[in-house]
């Protein structure tokens, strides 16, 4: 195709890239719509192509925006981002964890000092009013 560029399907020390494996992983376990952060939609085109040459059928994709930290660095384990270990150091359990990120993507209010139950905020989801860029979560 004119819109995929040569890619690495195999590392050197043999293992299959991320293209290949992802895209036979979600293959493997039916996957059927894919949700991925906004930093990996340029692989897509990438994964639509694998999946039409190895004639697996396709999925439903969409992007997401970031979440991102005061230096507008994304939180992510891959890029030494904060992980649950350094952030229960902080003394941030999983109810403040989740109470952060709900106020960060504007599922909750920062005025209300109540942590949120996945009841309430599955309640409060509706993915047309998620953020269309990064959201920046600034840490204790």
């Amino acid at each position: 195709s004119e819109f995929v560029d040569d890619f690495v399907i195999q590392r050197n020390d043999g293992v299959a890239s991320y293209n290949l494996a992802t895209v036979l992983d979600d293959a493997e376990q039916g996957v059927t719509e894919v949700v991925r952060g906004a930093d990996l939609l340029p692989g897509t085109a990438r994964h639509i192509w694998l999946r039409d040459a190895l004639d697996l059928d396709q999925v439903e994709h969409a992007h997401v925006p970031l979440m991102i930290d005061d230096d507008g660095e994304r939180l992510a384990k891959r890029g030494g981002g904060v992980n649950l270990a350094e952030l229960a150091d902080m003394g941030l359990g999983p109810d403040a964890i989740r109470r952060g990120l709900a106020v960060g993507i504007g599922l909750w209010d920062p005025e209300d000092a109540a942590i949120p139950s996945m009841t309430d905020l599955l309640e409060r989801f509706d993915p047309s009013t998620l953020s269309t860029t990064d959201t920046v979560w600034t840490l204790p």
